[in-house]
C-alpha cells in the first residue's frame, strides 16, 4: 500500500499540473501596536464580520493555536471545525507556540482579523490549471476567524 501511494505521489510530482506554489495572504506588516485598536477577544469574536481586516490588540490566554478571552474559556473549549463560532476563541496564525502546545500562556497579540473561508477563497481564486493551491497555517485545518499576528508578547 505504501509503495502504491509513493508511486502515485511520484507520478503527480512529475506532472506539470502538480507544481505547487505557496501564496501568502497580503502581509499584515502595517499592523503594529502603535496603530492597533485595543479590544477584547469576546468583542472581536462576537462580531467577526465587523472586525475583519482591522488591526487590533487583544490580550488573552493562548493554548496552542487558539486565543481565549480567559482561562475559564480555555478550560471549557472543545475542538471543532470552526472554533470561533462560539464567540469565545480566535485562531492564531503567524505565531508558533513551540513544542508545548498544551501549555497555557497569557499573551497579548497585535494583528489583523481574518476569516479562513475568505482567505481560502482568495488564494484559490489565483489558482490556474497548472497549479495546485493549498492554504497553510491556522486555516489549513480550521474554519472561522483568526488573528494574523504581527506582534506577540507573553505577559
Amino acid at each position: 500500500m505504501r509503495l502504491a501511494c509513493l508511486a502515485v505521489l511520484f507520478l503527480a510530482m512529475a506532472s506539470p499540473v502538480a507544481r505547487a506554489q505557496v501564496v501568502e495572504p497580503v502581509p499584515a506588516s502595517a499592523c503594529t501596536a502603535g496603530v492597533a485598536q485595543v479590544s477584547t477577544l469576546r468583542t472581536v469574536a462576537g462580531d467577526q464580520a465587523a472586525w475583519r481586516g482591522r488591526c487590533v490588540k487583544i490580550s488573552g490566554v493562548a493554548v496552542g493555536y487558539f486565543l481565549f478571552g480567559d482561562k475559564a474559556d480555555a478550560d471549557r473549549f472543545r475542538p471543532r471545525l470552526d472554533p470561533s463560532e462560539t464567540g469565545r476563541v480566535l485562531g492564531i496564525d503567524g505565531w508558533r507556540p513551540g513544542k508545548h502546545l498544551s501549555k497555557r500562556r497569557r499573551l497579548t497579540v497585535v494583528g489583523r482579523i481574518g476569516d479562513c473561508e475568505r482567505t481560502r477563497a482568495e488564494i484559490h481564486s489565483a489558482d490556474t490549471p497548472d497549479m495546485i493551491m493549498f492554504v497553510r497555517g491556522y486555516c489549513h485545518g480550521h474554519n472561522g476567524a483568526y488573528i494574523q499576528v504581527t506582534e506577540a508578547r507573553e505577559r
